[in-house]
């Protein structure tokens, strides 16, 4: 939790540049997994469990459900998750929780499937990545119970390790 930092209120992981390009890091520079536009990639828990962000709103051990990181739909930095099996679809938020949705091409639908990329807010932030909702942004991607969710940011070891992702290439 020492890289957890306060700024004007907000919680700032690691460095806290909201970027979808790397980010300095001195300790493990070489072996950053920043999401970079085009990525292919499985998201794997942080808590090292065999794991990762499903398609169902529900985490999965399918090697089949991998996103591919694009342009936010929402500019200003972000990024979005596309299912690479479903094109179109994109990972957002609705009413707290994770979906695969297609885009009605609202400014809600761009912003709920927007996300800011920051290095992760439990362990090691040059290898993993936390992802703060856009348009809710005290509220992070997070896994509970085996079920997806948006939350608000708790000062929790729990809720740090549920909201850190290991972005895994295929």
């Amino acid at each position: 939790m020492e890289h957890v930092v306060w700024e004007d209120g907000w919680p700032r992981a690691g460095l806290g540049v909201p970027t979808a390009s790397p980010q300095p890091c001195a300790a493990a520079a070489a072996a950053r997994r920043a999401p970079q536009l085009g990525m292919r990639c499985r998201w794997r828990v942080a808590q090292g469990w065999d794991v990762f962000l499903g398609y169902d709103g529900k985490l999965t051990k399918s090697p089949d459900e991998a996103f591919r990181v694009v342009a936010g739909l929402r500019p200003g930095g972000t990024v979005s998750l596309e299912a690479l099996s479903r094109p179109g679809h994109f990972l957002r938020h609705r009413c707290g929780r994770l979906e695969l949705g297609v885009s009605d091409d609202s400014a809600l639908f761009a912003a709920d499937a927007s996300w800011m990329a920051l290095p992760g807010l439990a362990s090691s932030p040059c290898t993993t990545v936390s992802l703060r909702s856009v348009n809710f942004p005290d509220s992070y991607a997070r896994h509970k119970n085996g079920e997806l969710w948006s939350n608000t940011f708790e000062m929790s070891d729990v809720f740090l390790q549920d909201a850190t992702w290991i972005p895994e290439p295929v």
